[in-house]
């Protein structure tokens, strides 16, 4: 069976011992595609629409910005919750005169550090709760785009990242200043066309349409080793 990156799938079966290497191995019998579908509150959605009966569109927003900074208890940094909120519900295609264009979100986030970036994603992910954050500080391309690895047996075989592990889902990269421009360079295409391919010892396509949010702070190209520095030093507006 071909699995598709990011779908749920329940495995019952029988635990056993593989006896070439004595690893555990899952001898499955029943394979379950997990339905998606989520259920919602009927009564909330009802009182959500009656409170917004008679409200501009700009009402509405500024309703649901104000109460972001109640939920968060981060004042002041309204445009951050807006283009998270933005990203997050942006459609993964759209359709104008019958040609089918990329819908899915991403959104950049660029400030000084300790400033509530962050933190503002994190509490409005939590509150959704939907979405993962991973901190690019810590990781590497390949564990965010995937690598190739070899099998004892000689065998190579994909090791997906989170990118395409979070299809048709949200991803948040936190630290993304300290992966290089040219790193990002490489999930351009991937990125446009929600397809990541990879052509090494390994071959596969998948699926990769991410919405993502990447969090900058503002890095001083001028100085060698690309430090950041605040945005109040730079002579030109970023």
């Amino acid at each position: 069976l071909d699995f598709q990156s990011a779908s749920k799938i329940k495995l019952t079966g029988i635990p056993t011992a593989n006896p070439k290497n004595q690893r555990t191995t899952l001898l499955a019998y029943d394979i379950e595609f997990l339905d998606s579908i989520e259920t919602f509150d009927i009564n909330q959605l009802d009182q959500l629409k009656n409170k917004f009966l008679g409200m501009s569109p700009l009402e509405r927003w500024n309703w649901i910005l104000d109460n972001a900074e109640r939920s968060t208890q981060i004042i002041g940094r309204r445009n951050v919750a807006a283009l998270t909120y933005l990203t997050y519900f942006t459609p993964l295609k759209v359709t104008l005169f019958g040609d089918t264009q990329r819908g899915w979100g991403l959104g950049d986030i660029i400030g000084d550090t300790t400033c509530g970036k962050s933190e503002t994603v994190n509490k409005i992910q939590r509150r959704l709760n939907a979405g993962t954050m991973l901190s690019a500080e810590t990781a590497s391309m390949a564990g965010i785009i995937g690598a190739a690895n070899q099998m004892d047996n000689g065998n190579w075989f994909v090791d997906w990242g989170a990118i395409p592990l979070m299809h048709r889902k949200l991803l948040s990269l936190d630290g993304c200043h300290k992966i290089y421009a040219g790193d990002w360079a490489k999930l351009a295409e991937a990125e446009r066309s929600g397809i990541l391919n990879i052509q090494k010892a390994a071959k596969a396509v998948v699926p990769a349409q991410t919405r993502q949010i990447k969090i900058y702070n503002a890095v001083d190209k001028e100085t060698q080793g690309y430090p950041t520095k605040q945005l109040s030093e730079f002579l030109y507006q970023i």
